[in-house]
C-alpha cells in the first residue's frame, strides 16, 4: 500500500493509504425476501468493514419476530413508522418515525413491527462485519444470516 502526502491538519507521522470510496447502490443490490410483506437489500456486506448495513422494506402488517444479535444493532427509520420493543417489555413499545433511530443492545432479544398503514423502510446498521441473527423461536430457520420462511422464498444470498 503506497502512501500519499498528508492532508492539511493530519499529522505527518500518519501515512495516508491511497484508497477509493465504495458506493453501495440500493438499485443494484440483491433483494432478500423475508416473506410476502418484507425484503432486505444488503449494502455494506462484504465482511471487510466493522459494520454490516442494509435497507429493509416492510409493508403494513409486517412483524419481525423476537430475535437478538451478539452486537449492537441500530435501525434508522427512513420512511413510515415502526414500533420496537425488548423481550419482557412488550407493553413498552417505542414508536419511531422517519429520522428516528432505534438502538438495540447486544444479546437482548427485540422485535419490531410496522405501525400504521404506510410502508416502512429502515436502514439496519449491524455493528459487526457479518449479519448474525438468533431467533428466540428456534423453529425459525436461518440460511446465510437470513430467516427462511419457506423453501420457495429461501434466500440465495
Amino acid at each position: 500500500m503506497s502512501a500519499r502526502p498528508p492532508a492539511n491538519g493530519i499529522s505527518k507521522s500518519i501515512p495516508q493509504p491511497i484508497v477509493d470510496i465504495r458506493l453501495a447502490s440500493l438499485e443494484a443490490s440483491e433483494k432478500v425476501v423475508f416473506g410476502p410483506l418484507s425484503f432486505y437489500q444488503p449494502l455494506i456486506d462484504r465482511g471487510e468493514t466493522p459494520v454490516f448495513m442494509g435497507i429493509q422494506t416492510c409493508e403494513p402488517g409486517y412483524f419481525q419476530p423476537m430475535h437478538w444479535h451478539p452486537y449492537t444493532e441500530c435501525l434508522v427509520v427512513l420512511e413510515g413508522e415502526a414500533n420496537a420493543w425488548l423481550i419482557g417489555k412488550e407493553t413498552e413499545k417505542k414508536r419511531g418515525k422517519a429520522g428516528d433511530v432505534f438502538e438495540f443492545p447486544p444479546n437482548v432479544p427485540h422485535a419490531f413491527e410496522v405501525a400504521g398503514q404506510a410502508t416502512v423502510r429502515v436502514l439496519g446498521v449491524h455493528c459487526s462485519p457479518v449479519r448474525i441473527v438468533h431467533f428466540v423461536d428456534s423453529s425459525l430457520v436461518m440460511k446465510n444470516g437470513y430467516q427462511v420462511l419457506d423453501e420457495q422464498l429461501a434466500p440465495t444470498y
